[in-house]
């Protein structure tokens, strides 16, 4: 639904932007709503999914010189800090566990 919404009345995105990527599924389906976007941006802070999602990217035909993901932690390190993007999307890491002191997950 969140891609819907996102992509209500464009054909074309210059680009889309996923702070909590994950496997990068939330991006291709955006991809899969529009005739095409230009860029990809996302940041997993877990090595293994942000790998999967590069795989994912490249396997679903984007090539690499139009996604732009990182390895890092969105909240504490955002490695996309400043930029603009035409669409944002995220779903809440509902596997965190959140601390009520200090507004971050508990690692």
């Amino acid at each position: 639904m969140l891609a819907k919404i996102v992509t209500t009345g464009k054909r074309r995105l210059r680009s889309v932007y996923d702070p909590t990527c994950g496997s990068g599924s939330l991006l291709l389906r955006v991809a899969r709503e529009v005739d095409e976007v230009g860029d990809f941006y996302g940041q997993e802070i877990n090595r293994t999914t942000y790998n999967l999602a590069r795989m994912n990217m490249i396997l679903n035909g984007v090539h690499y010189r139009n996604f732009d993901l990182r390895q890092e932690d969105t909240l504490e390190r955002p490695q996309h800090e400043g930029m603009r993007f035409e669409a944002v999307v995220a779903n809440p890491p509902f596997s965190a566990h959140w601390s009520t002191n200090k507004g971050l997950p508990n690692k």
